[in-house]
């Protein structure tokens, strides 16, 4: 009986041990170069849309829409409060129905008008991460590069107002335009060893007055 009591007592002193070596691995920070991948939900903002009609209809309302949207990042974290990140972000490509438009007078000269944005580009990031086991908490800001794709459509309400050229009295333009500006977010991490889960908010500046966001979840693998 005591030999027994013996190997108990010495297998549970060894799953005591056991479970603090793997509570002391999971608090270390794993430091290195990794690449992972994320997917959200983005709220497209492209501010004022050119018009194609700009004689009738000198501009389409603001574009916003929301979005399912991915991004893929490589960074480094070489020491545990630092790091640095570079991504390629998609937004995706909403498009949004305004209704009426109006001309300068604000009266009503159409009887719809629509646009579809397509919003993608790279970010370099660097990054802070609170001194907390087991659980990344972190900021980040940097800079951001991203094209904006867009189509605008007017169809105006005819027939006084449609020229001879146009009997469909409908008018659509093409443009793109790049920005570059400041972006910052924040995210929590759970690190599983050398896989970490990701949920992070995001916030990008652009032309026009326009601030794009991006909300995801995603996962990195850190190479040692």
């Amino acid at each position: 009986m005591t030999r027994i009591r013996t190997v108990l007592a010495r297998c549970a002193l060894a799953s005591i041990m056991s479970v603090g070596v793997a509570a002391s691995a999971h608090a270390v920070d794993v430091l290195g170069f990794y690449l992972g991948g994320a997917a959200g939900q983005a709220q497209v903002e492209a501010g004022n849309l050119a018009s194609p009609l700009p004689s009738v209809v000198p501009s389409v309302p603001d574009f916003k829409a929301n979005h399912s949207a991915f991004k893929l990042v490589a960074g480094v974290r070489p020491l545990s409060l630092i790091g640095a990140e570079v991504a390629y972000v998609d937004f995706g490509h909403p498009n949004r129905s305004f209704g009426s438009v109006t001309n300068t007078s604000g009266v009503p000269v159409g009887s719809t008008a629509s646009a579809d944005v397509q919003l993608s580009g790279e970010a370099a990031y660097g990054i802070v991460y609170l001194p907390i086991p087991v659980v990344d908490l972190y900021a980040k800001a940097g800079m951001a590069r991203l094209k904006t794709q867009a189509n605008v459509a007017v169809q105006l309400s005819g027939p006084i107002l449609c020229p001879v050229n146009a009997p469909a009295c409908r008018f659509t333009q093409s443009w793109n335009r790049t920005d570059t500006g400041f972006t910052a977010g924040a995210g929590v991490g759970f690190k599983l060893g050398p896989v970490a889960i990701h949920a992070e908010y995001e916030r990008f500046s652009t032309s026009g007055g326009a601030y794009p966001s991006l909300t995801t979840l995603g996962v990195t693998y850190t190479f040692f």
